[in-house]
């Protein structure tokens, strides 16, 4: 369920925030004039209605200018897009103020859809990691999953389920997908991803809902390679099996090209500009089994950075050009290893060669 604002008290709850989308006037089935709109607080959006027609110009104008507000004795109600969280109900008795400033700022990117609805857009970096239940809307790249599908139970049923990375140019995070959901997405496209709810059990990561949409995108560039990992778990152990899938990139563009065995140059398809062979960059997804000291085995993943680092302390970087030697050399390490991952969700953040061998 949403939070509500620290400063409400149980007869007069507040929100303070920015508005979005003011609607026109419309007429309700009971003949009574209300119009609608967004209200994006310090966390999170808010769809909200106004049954008070005569604030309607206030709203207007405070939207235009970008003025921070602060609005009192408001209603909360199940949201229409998800019912585990919160709409927003104003009326006659709510109270509208303009405020100074707020310790944050209007997110000024937005998307229109679905008529006079606005939609703003949260960087991957500014989600929120402590809280649950608080819905947003992202533009990402799908950098690769980090699962086969699989069925589990929800509440009694059975459902499909796959988690992937998704990346914009200030982080990374874990989405799960569900159900139909599952074969909208491609590895290594881009998407606008509406209406994503967030979880926070031991790890941050989103999930669709029902009203989730996901519409596909002209291909981001300039990815982070910062996953958004607020809390972390060590694992020690040998190597046991491991995978490394390299993609060559367009160091224009960054969309994946494909080299044919011998080639010296190659032209991008999407760009259309010609490089060296040499001169494209390349992505490492690696899959790493690792056999602990209590005889459990745990399936995680690796993306280019910490093994990079992980190779340079060890005078081996050379092999990041070879990825079958890469796997031999992983595979035949004396010493067990030691990486640090996100909880819950087996992407390495760091790893080392640990003292001792197995």
């Amino acid at each position: 369920m949403a939070k509500r604002s620290s400063d409400a008290t149980s007869s007069e709850e507040q929100e303070n925030g920015y508005l979005h989308g003011i609607s026109p006037l419309k007429i309700s089935r009971n003949n009574n004039k209300y119009f609608n709109g967004k209200l994006q607080t310090k966390h999170r959006t808010f769809n909200f209605v106004c049954y008070a027609p005569e604030k309607h110009a206030e709203y207007q104008v405070a939207e235009k200018v970008d003025s921070p507000v602060k609005i009192t004795n408001i209603k909360y109600s199940p949201s229409l897009i998800d019912s585990t969280d919160l709409d927003i109900q104003i009326n006659r008795r709510s109270r509208f103020n303009v405020m100074k400033k707020l310790d944050f700022k209007k997110k000024k990117e937005v998307e229109k859809a679905n008529g006079d609805a606005v939609r703003s857009f949260t960087k991957i970096s500014d989600i929120d990691i402590t809280t649950s239940h608080v819905m947003y809307n992202i533009k990402g790249r799908v950098l690769g999953y980090i699962e086969e599908q699989k069925e589990v139970e929800v509440y009694g049923l059975k459902k499909l389920k796959r988690e992937a990375i998704v990346a914009d140019d200030t982080g990374r995070i874990i989405v799960t997908f569900w159900e139909n959901q599952i074969t909208q997405i491609t590895e290594n496209k881009s998407y606008i991803l509406f209406y994503l709810s967030s979880r926070n059990n031991t790890s941050l990561k989103l999930t669709t809902t029902q009203k989730t949409e996901i519409n596909e995108i002209e291909d981001l560039t300039d990815i982070s390679e910062t996953l958004i990992v607020p809390n972390t778990s060590n694992i020690s152990g040998k190597i046991l099996q491991v995978q490394c899938t390299g993609r060559k990139k367009c160091p224009s563009c960054d969309k994946n090209v494909e080299v044919q065995d011998g080639a010296e140059k190659i032209k991008c398809p999407s760009c259309n500009l010609k490089s060296h062979v040499k001169s494209l960059k390349e992505s490492i997804f690696t899959r790493i089994n690792i056999h602990d000291h209590q005889n459990a085995i745990h399936r995680l993943i690796c993306f280019r950075e910490p093994l990079e680092i992980f190779l340079a302390t060890r005078e081996k970087s050379y092999l990041l050009e070879n990825l079958d030697e890469l796997e031999d050399f992983l595979l035949d390490l004396k010493h067990y290893v030691k990486v640090t991952c996100s909880k819950d969700s087996d992407i390495i953040t760091t790893i080392v060669t640990a003292d001792g061998q197995l």
